[in-house]
This record gives C-alpha cells, sequence and structure tokens, in this order.
C-alpha cells in the first residue's frame, strides 16, 4: 500500500549495557522481537576508578562479556564523578 504511515523498516537503537543480566535479558528480548536492530552498547565508566558505573566492575579491554552486535560498537561513556 503506497503511502501507508506504517514504516516496516527497523529502527535503529543504541541499548545502555551495564553487563548485568537485566542489560543480557533486554538484548535478548530485543533480538527475538525483531522490531529495532540494536546498532551499538553504550556503557556508563567512572573516569577516575575505571569501573562500570552501575556494577563496579572493572572496565575491560577486549574480551569483557560484552557481546557482538552486529552493525555497532561497543561504546563507552566516562562520566567524572566521586
Amino acid at each position: 500500500m503506497t503511502g501507508s504511515c506504517f514504516d516496516r523498516r527497523m529502527k535503529k537503537i543504541l541499548l545502555s549495557w551495564s553487563g548485568g543480566k537485566d542489560s543480557a535479558w533486554a538484548l535478548h528480548l530485543l533480538r527475538q522481537a525483531g522490531d529495532f536492530e540494536v546498532g551499538g552498547l553504550l556503557t556508563t565508566v567512572n573516569e577516575r576508578f575505571r569501573r562500570v558505573a552501575i556494577h563496579g566492575f572493572r572496565e575491560a579491554s577486549g574480551d569483557d562479556g560484552t557481546p557482538a552486535v552486529e552493525g555497532g560498537p561497543a561504546v563507552s561513556v566516562y562520566e567524572r564523578g566521586v
């Protein structure tokens, strides 16, 4: 149908990634539903201590348990905090 108000393309999103089970579950559900394309994972890291803000585990380089996301990077945002 031409001129439909529905866009059948998947919306590309960035998923907030803490490295915990809830983030993993959210990624799983998003992939399973097929409504969104996860274009990357965003993790907040404490700049001073180099720890993931939510769970407090150390920031790792390389194979840190972050799943590969097809078509997108794993991005860290550094916060200046106490």
